[in-house]
């Protein structure tokens, strides 16, 4: 099917018998009960599925499915064609969001398990679903769609499904190995969930099984050579029409339950971050794995009465990737492996806005510009290069015949593979999951003093909320390079401008490239080179006024906070100076905390926004 998401491949850690098993098990359990409420003149006695973006009839395999093209020539394609213009007529007056380029007859048949001759033969219809009305629209479509079919003698037996984008994401379902970490966690989680039910009796009757665990992935993730990322979903069915009221304050409890046993963790200031995509060039195709940037703090949003938003704070240009436009071109056409450089921005598109004037929350296009931590493309990058290192120790102990040789390289074999295991951990726990881009500056704004103004908000996953505190002593490289112990393992204490630090005072910064590090001070009114950047605003050319930091070592983390001896805020990271060099790798610019506040406040000002560093 023409524009469909390809399906997931079957390599893994479970043989392809186990999973092909563990899919039929999942049909043969699966039932699809008829709707019991009439909901049209002519009650089919099929019945439905009625899944939150899925509508169909007759009942539905459970997802996922694949999405096969059935031979032009075949009678059913041709019988299609003739009524798909009814079809669209049902459609438009039910008051169906349809795309009729993506609406075709086509197989459905379990992913891997093309061969079986379980086909499915199904008119499936690619619409937009809306919360409030799709869940009556639908079935109402699909039931006048049906009753249209059952009058065709070619086309009475084909389903009719109606599916949002959001449920065709391509999953994988396996098997969990035994000795998986999972399976003890779970065996601690499930009696807690029986007992959260239990808690709620409008629920009791309406539990279908909790007693599910599922390791899904993306086969857009990761490559080829190292294990894909797992993700753990804790499946749980519900009545469709349980009402809202009865269900949301079950789900708060579960997934605080989720989140105090590790599923995920709460995301500390100073983590890695990048957008969740991946670039091709042209014409080469080469995959190119984008750059990530640091996650800095959070920032607590106020509007009139409301309850106070928590987002996190990084610059835009660690998430400029995520914006639709963005891409990368060969450095070479004629010859793609020499490496990619960052493309063109397309004139009108989304990113040619954003850096032109930003973007507030009012316009945020969220399904756009998703935002993962740490970026899964350092992720699998760091596996491949531990699983690498693993692999040479091995060799070398399978030829080295000297004992301290070999004690050697057994000792880094060791120190590799937990690496290895500790990373991999943290995205089979699903602890990735970062949030959606909710607010950014753009590259073309000044601060008062013509200093750079580059950040981003991102609103968080629930469960990722975490706080403002600065981190222990073990996180430092050691007393003398950390900031007073008074301080540490407490929340950052507000904002302080570079002009009350001291002659003495020092600086730091927390970040997951380069670390937690002492600075040897701000040093202000630094002059920054700007001429060819696409961060020169209009009518200022040349220069901008920056305040520069100086460290002993290497120094990265764009977008991580600078505090003071007090613990409190001064600043984020922003840059280095584009020649780099010995002395420029231990340079980097940063931009004052107060201005970044004032700027978000006076940008959002007629929406009512107050912004507040999270205390």
């Amino acid at each position: 099917m023409s524009g469909r998401p390809p399906p997931a491949s079957n390599s893994g850690t479970v043989s392809d018998e186990r999973i092909n098993q563990a899919k039929r098990r999942r049909v043969q359990n699966h039932s699809s009960e008829p709707t019991k409420a009439p909901i049209g003149p002519r009650q089919l006695k099929e019945g439905f599925t009625v899944e939150r973006y899925r509508v169909g009839a007759p009942p539905l395999q459970i997802l996922p499915l694949d999405f096969i093209d059935v031979d032009p020539n075949t009678e059913e394609k041709a019988a299609f064609e003739a009524i798909s213009s009814q079809v669209e007529q049902i459609l438009i007056a039910k008051g169906v969001d349809a795309d009729m380029d993506y609406t075709e007859v086509c197989h459905r048949p379990i992913l891997g398990e093309t061969e079986s001759g379980v086909q499915d033969l199904t008119i499936a219809i690619d619409a937009n679903w809306k919360e409030d009305t799709s869940r009556v629209s639908w079935l109402l479509a699909v039931e006048e769609i049906r009753s249209l079919l059952l009058q065709n003698a070619v086309l009475r037996d084909v389903k009719v499904e109606i599916i949002s984008w959001e449920a065709t994401q391509q999953r994988r379902i396996e098997a969990i190995a035994a000795g998986h970490p999972l399976v003890g966690a779970w065996r601690q989680i499930n009696p807690h969930l029986h007992t959260i039910i239990g808690q709620f009796p409008k629920l009791n009757d309406l539990w279908k099984t909790i007693d599910v665990l599922r390791i899904g992935w993306n086969e857009t993730w990761g490559f080829p050579f190292v294990d894909p990322p797992l993700v753990a979903v804790v499946s749980i069915t519900v009545d469709w029409d349980l009402n809202p009221q009865d269900w949301e304050p079950a789900e708060r409890r579960i997934r605080a339950l989720l989140t105090e046993h590790g599923f995920p963790k709460k995301l500390p200031i100073g983590a890695d971050l990048g957008p969740a995509k991946d670039f091709e060039t042209s014409p080469g195709g080469t995959k190119v794995p984008g750059s990530s940037g640091t996650f800095g703090g959070y920032i607590d949003v106020y509007r009139g009465h409301e309850a106070p938003l928590r987002l996190g704070l990084t610059t835009y240009r660690s998430v400029r990737e995520c914006v639709e436009g963005f891409g990368y071109e060969d450095l070479d056409p004629e010859a793609p492996e020499k490496g990619a450089i960052e493309a063109s921005v397309p004139p009108k598109s989304p990113l040619s806005k954003l850096d032109e004037s930003g973007m507030g929350p009012e316009y945020a296009k969220r399904d756009q510009m998703i935002l993962e931590s740490p970026s899964r493309r350092k992720h699998n990058h760091t596996l491949q290069s531990h699983a690498s290192a693993i692999q040479k120790c091995e060799k070398e102990l399978g030829t080295e015949r000297d004992v301290e040789a070999r004690a050697y390289y057994a000792s880094q074999r060791d120190d590799e593979t937990k690496k290895y295991n500790k990373k991999k951990a943290f995205f089979d726990n699903g602890s990735h999951h970062l949030g959606r881009l909710w607010m950014c500056s753009g590259l073309r704004d000044r601060s008062e003093a013509n200093g750079r103004l580059d950040y981003a908000l991102i609103e968080m996953e629930p469960e990722r909320i975490g706080d403002n505190t600065i981190p222990p002593q073990s996180s430092w490289p050691g007393p003398r390079s950390s900031p007073p112990g008074y301080v540490l393992n407490r929340l950052i204490k507000g904002v302080a401008s570079p002009k009350d630090l001291r002659k003495n005072d020092n600086v730091f910064k927390v970040g997951s490239r380069t670390g937690a590090r002492k600075l040897n001070g701000v040093k202000s009114d630094m002059r920054m080179d700007t001429n060819g950047s696409a961060a020169v605003p209009k009518g200022k050319k040349g220069y901008s006024s920056e305040h520069c930091l100086v460290s002993p070592g290497p120094l990265s983390d764009s977008g991580s906070l600078v505090l003071d001896d007090r613990g409190q805020w001064v600043g984020v990271l922003f840059g280095r100076p584009r020649k780099g060099g010995v002395i420029g790798d231990k340079i980097a610019y940063m931009m004052e905390a107060q201005p970044i506040l004032d700027h978000m406040q006076e940008t959002t000002k007629e929406f009512g926004y107050q912004f507040k560093l999270a205390a």
